[in-house]
């Protein structure tokens, strides 16, 4: 079984590789799975789609990426009966009229790096990171803008407890 995986998350087909590798032999020993990277621009790019993508999307039964990027390869994928997201978002899956497969998403998993990726945006935001480089470039030093609240004076409204807000919630 050949698994197209369409995504722009850096590395996914090597671990999702290393991943099947670490799985005893008994869980797998009849599957004979081979990870195919296929590049997002070969879908969405100017060119036509090349035989080799067009191979491997028609055969696949599974498909494991970005829903973005796997929306563009479903109407190359007749054989599909099961979609992987590699987000919990798979909204712009379900814009299409297709209904021939399972969709799941990826949920539970990102909690911790977002939760990193908010924070570090309220960092930016209150400490005004954003106004360093036009006052570095101006050769001006303008603490007065640079002011900042301390953590403690800081409210974040949160909306939502799922995975993500409530790894927010407990930073």
């Amino acid at each position: 079984m050949r698994i197209p995986v369409i995504s722009n998350i850096a590395l996914l087909s090597e671990k999702v590789r290393a991943a099947l590798a670490a799985l005893p032999s008994s869980a797998i020993e009849n599957l004979r799975i081979e990870v195919v990277p296929v590049s997002t621009s070969a879908l969405t790019g100017p060119d036509a789609v090349d035989a080799a993508t067009l191979e491997l999307l028609r055969d696949a039964q599974v498909i494991l990426g970005d829903p973005k990027h796997v929306l563009p390869a479903l109407p190359y994928a007749l054989n599909v009966k099961w979609v992987q997201s590699t987000f919990a978002g798979v909204e712009a899956v379900l814009t299409q009229p297709r209904r021939d497969f399972t969709l799941t998403r990826a949920g539970g998993i990102m909690g911790l790096h977002m939760a990193q990726y908010v924070l570090g945006w309220v960092i930016s935001k209150e400490r005004k990171f954003h106004l360093a480089p036009l006052h570095q470039a101006n050769h001006e030093f303008r603490s007065h803008d640079m002011r900042y609240r301390h953590y403690q004076d800081v409210t974040v409204g949160i909306l939502g407890l799922g995975d993500i807000g409530s790894s927010i919630a407990s930073l």
